[in-house]
């Protein structure tokens, strides 16, 4: 038997034409996970310059069922006052992201072939002028945003924290997150540096619930940056592609046309 309460509230919104599911769908993120997201945004969007290296692995699920894990490895650094420059080397391309404030340049480094849109409000902003451009989801690059809680949690129906464990030797803190099509796990370091260890989404209604993590080392957070590093001087013979493409296997290609 529900309380008296709770059967009032009910009916209460039933006579307003609401349905109870609307009412309890706020997210519901414990306390201790919140305390640690919003330490880690406010910590990350203050940090105006870094550098990390960083080993990523994407799963798919072919037609005959069998899942396979691609890698890549690479490297950031970012200025948020002047820009960005992200390594990827892959098995399927070498790709380098280059952000100086005004342009955003995908440089296939195997194919010397680029890409480029014009973005000049800020690394947020260039993000997600990517991911409108492309249709590309990014995986990952929310990392970078500003506003880390904002970005992370919406969407999100509830959030706990797991505990303490070790990523690579750093003591870090386990958190989970569910939303309506993924679910996603974040490792904090648990130091007066709480930036992201590890980062796992995982697609829950796909065949397989296939994976995208990340794993992050040496960082520094206080960088010294060649004053070209931001800068984009197209290679001799390089070719200004129109778009890009995902291949079969899911992973970023820049094709000459």
């Amino acid at each position: 038997m529900y309380p008296k309460s709770v059967f009032a509230a009910v009916v209460s919104l039933l006579a307003l034409g609401l349905h109870p599911v609307q009412a309890f769908a706020q997210p519901t993120i414990s306390e201790s996970a919140y305390e640690i997201m919003t330490k880690m945004s406010d910590y990350f969007g203050n940090l105006q310059k870094f550098s990390t290296d960083y080993d990523a692995d994407f799963e798919i699920v072919t037609g005959e069922g069998q899942k396979l894990q691609l890698g890549h490895s690479g490297s950031m650094a970012v200025d948020r006052a002047t820009g960005a420059h992200i390594v990827r080397n892959g098995e399927i391309a070498n790709v380098e992201f280059i952000y100086d404030g005004a342009k955003l340049t995908l440089y296939g480094v195997n194919i010397n072939s680029y890409f480029q849109i014009d973005s000049a409000e800020g690394l947020d902003k260039a993000i997600d002028d990517f991911r409108h451009e492309t249709g590309l989801p990014a995986p990952g690059a929310d990392l970078l945003a500003t506003n880390l809680f904002e970005t992370l949690t919406h969407g999100v129906k509830s959030g706990e924290f797991y505990g303490t464990t070790f990523v690579d030797g750093v003591l870090t803190y386990h958190l989970a997150f569910r939303e309506a099509d993924v679910d996603w796990q974040i490792w904090v370091r648990a130091d007066d540096h709480p930036v992201p260890m590890k980062y796992v989404i995982t697609t829950k209604w796909v065949t397989g619930a296939p994976q995208y993590s990340i794993r992050f080392r040496n960082w520094n957070f206080e960088p010294q940056f060649a004053a070209d590093l931001f800068k984009f001087e197209p290679p001799a013979d390089s070719i200004n592609l129109e778009n890009i493409q995902v291949n079969e296997m899911g992973e970023l290609v820049l094709e000459k046309n």
